[in-house]
């Protein structure tokens, strides 16, 4: 076969290659309209109509709302914060001491129901405590100093005031502060987030309301944040020796711990 092509010359052809660029033609076509359905298919994907009842409702149609919601529950666990601290001019001399004072610490404890598991240890340091006074660089080391800092969980809050008196009983032990929590967080937090989606969904109807619109129904549910957890207690005890022989003058009452929550859901309109 032969053609013409724009300046006047002739091609030529065979009939297998025409059958060729055929195909290669229709191929391009279907590769296109199948590119043309994916896109088409892709592009309407999030428009598809949500069916509730038997009935379809455009996603487009929403109310976003933020609902907030919180909980006041009674600590039942407290967290005491001590410090375990020994001087001497001996290194090795000033870890025994401060680990005799652990154990006299840990018996004291026991005898109130209070195992050792429940007291960790936070942070245990040794430093060389030098004399500035009247001396040149270098400047002598005149002590060892070891701290212990630990945490006791007190799973009866009623006998706090009894076990500060009692870790405080010691010279070589300083009492910092007090915290609450609750043993059973979760029960709160369903409290709390129970109340924050009732005020989710008074105001989406207010809100339909005022538009003249109806709730049909929920196109999503996402929970923002919860908080949880009460302040910390300055407990009124000087430490070392000051702190010694003094006694909490009144019982200390467990604080209430307030659950905080807010989620944030789309309700479907018509």
């Amino acid at each position: 076969m032969n053609f013409l092509n724009g300046y006047g010359k002739v091609w030529y052809i065979t009939y297998e290659e025409v059958i060729f660029l055929n195909t290669k033609i229709l191929g391009g076509i279907v590769l296109c309209s199948f590119g043309l359905l994916v896109i088409a298919a892709c592009g309407t994907s999030d428009k598809q109509p949500i069916v509730i009842d038997g009935k379809n409702y455009s996603p487009d149609n929403t109310i976003t709302v933020v609902g907030t919601g919180n909980s006041k529950m009674k600590a039942d666990t407290g967290y005491l914060y001590a410090d375990v601290t020994v001087e001497q001019k001996d290194s090795k001399e000033a870890q025994q001491m401060a680990a005799d004072t652990m154990d006299e610490l840990y018996n004291s404890l026991r005898q109130m129901g209070i195992n050792n598991k429940d007291v960790e240890t936070m942070n245990y340091s040794v430093e060389m405590v030098r004399d500035y006074q009247n001396q040149k660089p270098p400047y002598p080391i005149k002590a060892y100093r070891v701290q212990n800092s630990i945490k006791i969980t007190i799973d009866d809050v009623k006998e706090i005031s009894d076990v500060i008196d009692s870790v405080a009983n010691s010279p070589y032990v300083s009492v910092n502060n007090l915290s609450f929590d609750l043993a059973d967080k979760e029960k709160a937090e369903n409290e709390a987030m129970e109340s924050a989606t009732d005020n989710a969904k008074q105001k989406a109807k207010l809100i339909a309301k005022k538009l003249g619109v109806h709730i049909q129904g929920i196109k999503s549910v996402e929970i923002l944040k919860t908080n949880n957890g009460g302040d910390n207690v300055r407990i009124p005890y000087a430490s070392g020796l000051e702190s010694a022989n003094k006694s909490v003058s009144a019982p200390i009452s467990a604080q209430n711990i307030k659950t905080a929550t807010s989620v944030e859901v789309k309700f479907l309109v018509d």
